[in-house]
């Protein structure tokens, strides 16, 4: 159901005709990617297989309702949960800041960058805020920092993004959601996000990790991730890519990579992060296997993602 779209936007895109050739093509057997391949040539593989793919469900939707007698069982009003936030144009994409921890000069070159190639808004893909005062590992260090005085850096830096960049989206990381997840059921995430970082219709602060990216006729999935992998951080991209049938930038696993998709046909970019390793206290606790974490942050212009990586730190 994840990859299906409401029947408002189907209509304003796929007129009925079309729709029943889809239909037509289905029943005799045609694959979803041809029939999406004929019908929807200029429109890309992935929005079309969601067209074709919601078209197919509601005619069995609608098959089955017709053939049955009155409802049985107790319907729901409860919301589809899968209406995560679309977003269209180029913009600077970046993750894992984990402020107070961030890098401050990285971002001040994040940002010349983007003023440099006329980006006018930008995403921060997950953990804004490191919030360690919310976690086990944070409560058993010595010295712990005041949650409030990290809060309002983070309300310096996004309104300083605002000023030199334009308006923005804020994802959820996991480090966000320690904090978010004390307020849920009093109050909603993106109601509080705003007022807690002072921020009006130019910061959209949402409770999802994920969002869709359509730019230069491409569509780009960014998302923190869920899953880590130090030995092959390429791969998880790679299986989310080869999930969603579309080009994926994520974060989480604070080491640079990039690459294609299995497919051949879809970038991958894995973000490192805006942070300062040196920082981060849970690196330094017990020696660790994984490999040294980098930084790094994308400008996405015309469909096309520039990886821009800053040195490692072992």
């Amino acid at each position: 159901m994840g990859d299906l779209i409401s029947d408002r936007n189907l209509e304003n895109r796929v007129p009925p005709e079309m729709q029943r050739r889809v239909l037509q093509m289905h029943r005799a057997g045609v694959p979803l990617r041809e029939i999406c391949r004929d019908l929807f040539p200029a429109t890309s593989i992935g929005t079309a297989m969601r067209w074709v793919r919601t078209i197919v469900h509601n005619h069995k939707v609608d098959t089955v309702t017709a053939t049955t007698n009155d409802p049985i069982v107790a319907r729901s009003d409860a919301p589809f949960a899968d209406q995560i936030l679309e977003l269209d144009g180029d913009m600077l994409i970046m993750s894992d800041l984990h402020i107070p921890y961030h890098d401050a000069d990285l971002i001040d070159t994040a940002i010349r960058h983007a003023q440099d190639m006329r980006i006018k808004q930008w995403l921060i893909v997950g953990d804004l805020m490191d919030g360690n005062q919310w976690s086990k590992r944070g409560l058993n260090q010595t010295y712990q920092r005041r949650w409030q005085d990290d809060a309002e850096i983070a309300q310096a830096i996004v309104a300083q993004l605002v000023e030199h960049v334009g308006p923005g989206t804020v994802l959820m990381g996991n480090h966000d959601a320690w904090f978010v997840r004390h307020f849920r059921g009093q109050a909603e995430t993106e109601w509080l996000l705003s007022r807690l970082f002072r921020t009006d219709d130019n910061v959209l602060w949402s409770m999802f990790e994920q969002c869709r990216i359509k730019s230069g006729g491409r569509e780009i999935r960014a998302t923190h991730g869920a899953n880590y992998s130090g030995a092959n951080p390429l791969g998880v991209g790679q299986r989310l890519a080869a999930k969603w049938e579309c080009s994926v930038v994520m974060g989480h696993q604070h080491h640079a990579t990039h690459g294609l998709s299995w497919s051949g046909r879809h970038q991958i970019v894995c973000m490192g992060g805006m942070h300062d390793p040196r920082k981060l206290s849970y690196i330094h606790e017990a020696p660790r296997t994984n490999p040294a974490q980098t930084r790094s942050y994308v400008i996405l212009t015309g469909g096309n993602m520039d990886h821009v990586i800053a040195d490692a730190w072992h």
